[in-house]
């Protein structure tokens, strides 16, 4: 159900309509915004142009109590379907921004796309994100996560992180405030990555051209990236083999599950070859894969992948 048809949230979409510079779509597939191509409708999608419209858009959710979740370039994320209970913001195109502070520092945008400013900065001999050039993500997702591959990841870069805090707070941190790990940082959960500043290595554009080309170029050796996805699904263990080595030593690559798959090229992607893949399908593969690989060598698999459902009333 859209937000409008919901009587008891129709005041609630009234305040919304209010807010300045914030563009509002009801009843929209999820599946239109993953690179899964998976999930059902979300019942209001709000897109602010500024940060003022932001801060007001959460401020009015926050008024009517009203769930709300942030959403990036859909790139990590798996959504279940049938309605869905609570709001989507989606960072608007004034997040977007790429803005140069000198000869190797720029400030960047949340909203900006990862894989397009690997390659503009490549191109302009700026060093240190030739490792993103197959990654299709959101800057604001890529900080989240720490981003990374063939030996680099978003920590090597950042310098500085724009937050909207839980109490409407704007901040910035310091990249030297906060704790990274794999696939992981130290900023709130609650808190909205608004952008960052960036801080590579003066180079050549032949060079960094060149290394982004070859990092490319193994990804789509390696990894289905022409299919529907949502990348590596598990973490990779600390030690000892990938978790694409132990499901597909398992003997799970290519097993399939209505409309999802097992990938026959990385065994660590569940593909959904011809979008006809549904939540639970996907869910089956996961869990098959997580308990055979506890079953047979005593590892448990952590997802990568965020999973979205509707919340508990």
């Amino acid at each position: 159900m859209v937000i409008s048809e919901q009587k008891t949230n129709f005041g609630l979409l009234e305040e919304l309509q209010a807010v300045n510079a914030l563009n509002i779509k009801e009843g929209v597939r999820a599946a239109r915004y993953t690179t899964y191509a998976i999930g059902g409708m979300i019942p209001v999608l709000l897109e602010p142009e500024s940060r003022q419209a932001l801060v007001r858009t959460v401020a009015v959710l926050k008024k009517w109590k009203y769930p709300w979740q942030i959403l990036g370039a859909g790139s990590n994320l798996l959504v279940s379907e049938g309605a869905l209970n609570f709001a989507v913001i989606r960072l608007g195109r004034e997040f977007r921004y790429v803005r140069s502070l000198n000869s190797n520092t720029i400030e960047v945008g949340a909203a900006a796309s990862l894989m397009s400013l690997s390659r503009r900065v490549s191109s302009n001999g700026l060093s240190g994100l030739e490792f993103a050039g197959g990654i299709p993500g959101s800057v604001g997702g890529a900080v989240r996560m720490n981003a990374g591959a063939h030996g680099g990841q978003m920590s090597d870069v950042l310098e500085q992180v724009d937050i909207l805090t839980s109490d409407l707070n704007f901040e910035s941190l310091s990249a030297r405030e906060l704790e990274f790990g794999y696939r992981k940082v130290s900023i709130a959960q609650d808190a909205i990555i608004l952008g960052g500043t960036l801080r590579l290595i003066e180079s050549d554009p032949q060079t960094c051209l060149k290394k982004r080309t070859e990092c490319l170029a193994y990804r789509k050796a390696t990894q289905p990236l022409t299919l529907p996805s949502a990348g590596s699904v598990f973490r990779n263990p600390q030690d000892g083999p990938t978790a694409g080595e132990l499901i597909e030593a398992c003997g799970l690559k290519g097993l399939s599950r209505g409309g999802a798959q097992i990938s026959e090229k990385h065994a660590n992607w569940i593909v959904n070859p011809e979008r006809k893949a549904s939540y639970e399908d996907v869910v089956f593969l996961i869990n098959k894969c997580r308990s055979e690989v506890l079953s047979r060598y005593g590892i448990e698999l952590l997802t990568e992948i965020v999973k979205w459902q509707r919340v508990r009333d």
